[in-house]
């Protein structure tokens, strides 16, 4: 029923905006209006809270079956147990980094010469994607 007060309040502030920006239609220049107008727009904005606090409180009451927080029994928490570690795998497997790198190298096809720069033409430049 909390939601009530904040229903008729919103609505109460936007009563009082609407009386505000009327006395301000009442002034002939708009150096007259613009202070209404500014409070006005205070009200609107007290109001749309307002009704943000009425929506609130409204869902509170739909989603829990009334006020949830008066009607919720204290529950004693569990202390927290920490989770077990992980055995580590066993670091010495038998492979050597070392000497897998060694023999890839030693296989490994030697890269072809770079033509010389000076020799070959400059490349073509085209619009799209490249091919090589």
């Amino acid at each position: 029923m909390k939601y009530i007060l904040w229903l008729v309040g919103g609505f109460g502030l936007l009563k009082l905006a609407s009386a505000i920006s009327g006395i301000g239609d009442l002034g002939a220049t708009s150096a007259e209006r613009l202070p209404f107008y500014f409070v006005a727009l205070v009200a609107i904005a007290g109001s749309l809270f307002c009704f943000y606090k009425t929506f609130r409180y409204g869902m509170d009451d739909m989603r829990f079956g009334g006020s949830a927080k008066q009607d919720t029994p204290k529950v004693e928490s569990k202390k927290a147990i920490p989770a077990k570690k992980k055995v580590e795998a066993e670091a010495d497997t038998g492979f050597d980094v070392d000497g897998a790198f060694e023999r890839y190298m030693s296989t490994r096809k030697a890269e072809p010469a770079a033509e010389s720069s000076e020799n070959s033409p400059p490349p073509v430049r085209t619009f799209g994607r490249k091919t090589s």
